[in-house]
């Protein structure tokens, strides 16, 4: 999928189409390219905005109207932002410049990858053509931000001929069937989507306790839940302790789970200094705040590793957006999150709720605004667990399969194999009995 944001796109056309000066529209028109929106019908709005300009003429939203094919509510999403202050229209030009070179970066990318796997002389010539375009790209970008393209590109050729991969990229689950199955890239995203009460919070958990112990740094928004009852149910996967017992019925912890339940404290204050949680009970869910979070985190040298927002859903929209309907909400939440994980460059899971009245299996038509969830996730995980059914020998059968898997192949364990352990909530594989010698995966 390319690198896009439409949410953007609408904010600079709405923002030009709201000036009620020539002079400024025009310095604004001339600021952006065709090729810095990626719509179709944003670029059609852009090229009128041009045509118009080079005969003298002002674009006003009812000219926009009669002469593009736009629907009215399309019309209305572009308009809702042109109360942005000027000093928000230049920063987001400059971020639509900035996704267009990717863009550029990235298909020419991969025709040096093609050339290169050809080989011969032709092949090096056309490599180094590319490479020259994109050196003419970088040249013609009025921004100090943008990485060195020839470098860049370089580092792509030199790795494929030495066979060097992008393994550090790769952020790791510390989950063996996960880490297996997806190899989660910096900068991308996998959307975990279940119903109400089914596992998402406690598979997202159990996925951090996998990555500290890889060494990652962990971040985790949640609206739900404060950050001490974050950290408490972390202890209880642990320690496979019910969290119920442990919170609020202490007196029938038995000597040996309270031995158990101080070794899992031990560890988790151990990396402590690794694991970043934002509770919705401490501050404003939305994601303004989960950015500002972020860049606090980056202003004090802290690199977060993995990232997880649970979930989409619950976050708070800004008010100019709180008017919309409901899936453009989500579709504007789903795009910043993904904006947020590729701007930090973190692996990202995002926590999606399904419709409640799905009966049988869920696919990807089963999510809450499904498209734009599925245009910017590389990776889409789903749980299910039949109605009424009760933990067997400590386990609870619980199906996980993936829809979408961007760099792999899809797959999916159905037979009970991947199971949640109760009484911690803690998922694992069949073959797993907890004793007191080991901890849980």
């Amino acid at each position: 999928m390319p690198i896009v944001n439409i949410e953007t796109e609408r904010v600079v056309l709405g923002k030009i189409l709201g000036l009620d000066d020539f002079d400024k529209q025009s310095r604004y028109i001339n600021m952006c390219e065709e090729g810095f929106f990626f719509a179709p019908m944003h670029q059609e709005i852009y090229r009128l905005m041009s045509k118009l300009m080079i005969q003298g003429r002002m674009t006003c939203p009812n000219t926009v109207f009669a002469e593009v094919n736009v629907p009215e509510d399309a019309l209305a999403d572009i308009l809702i932002n042109k109360f942005d202050s000027n000093e928000t229209l230049k920063f987001n030009i400059k971020t639509l410049q900035s996704y267009s070179a990717r863009r550029f970066y990235e298909s020419k990318s991969r025709e040096i990858e093609e050339f290169a796997v050809l080989g011969g002389v032709d092949c090096t010539e056309h490599i180094l053509e590319a490479i020259n375009e994109i050196d003419r790209m970088a040249l013609a970008l009025k921004t100090t931000k943008q990485r060195d393209s020839k470098s860049l590109l370089n580092n792509i050729v030199t790795n494929m001929q030495s066979g060097n991969s992008l393994e550090d990229r790769v952020v790791k689950y510390g989950v063996p069937l996960l880490d297996k199955v997806y190899k989660h890239e910096r900068g991308h995203s996998h959307c975990i989507a279940a119903q109400p009460s089914v596992g998402k919070t406690a598979m997202a958990l159990t996925i951090m306790r996998g990555a500290l112990r890889q060494g990652s740094t962990v971040f985790i928004s949640v609206k739900e839940s404060d950050a001490e009852e974050i950290m408490c149910k972390m202890v209880c996967q642990e320690c496979n302790i019910a969290y119920g017992r442990m919170r609020y019925d202490q007196a029938s912890l038995t000597p040996e789970e309270r031995e158990r339940i101080q070794k899992a404290i031990d560890y988790i204050y151990s990396v402590q200094d690794r694991i970043y949680i934002f509770g919705g009970r401490d501050w404003e869910h939305s994601t303004e705040s989960i950015e500002a979070q972020m860049e606090a985190l980056e202003q004090r040298g802290v690199k977060i590793d993995l990232m997880v927002t649970d979930y989409v859903q619950n976050l708070k929209v800004p008010l100019r957006i709180a008017k919309n309907p409901r899936y453009q909400q989500v579709e504007w939440l789903v795009e910043r999150i993904a904006d947020i994980h590729r701007r930090f460059d973190v692996a990202g899971i995002m926590l999606s709720q399904l419709n409640r009245d799905v009966q049988e299996r869920p696919h990807l038509r089963n999510l809450k605004e499904a498209s734009k969830i599925e245009e910017e996730n590389s990776m889409i995980t789903f749980l299910h667990r039949k109605k009424d059914v009760l933990p067997v020998d400590g386990i609870l059968p619980t199906e996980i399969y993936s829809e979408k898997n961007r760099n792999g192949s899809l797959w999916g364990m159905t037979n009970g194999d991947w199971v949640m352990c109760v009484p911690s909530t803690h998922f694992s594989t069949k073959t797993h009995r907890y004793n007191s010698g080991d901890r849980p995966l």
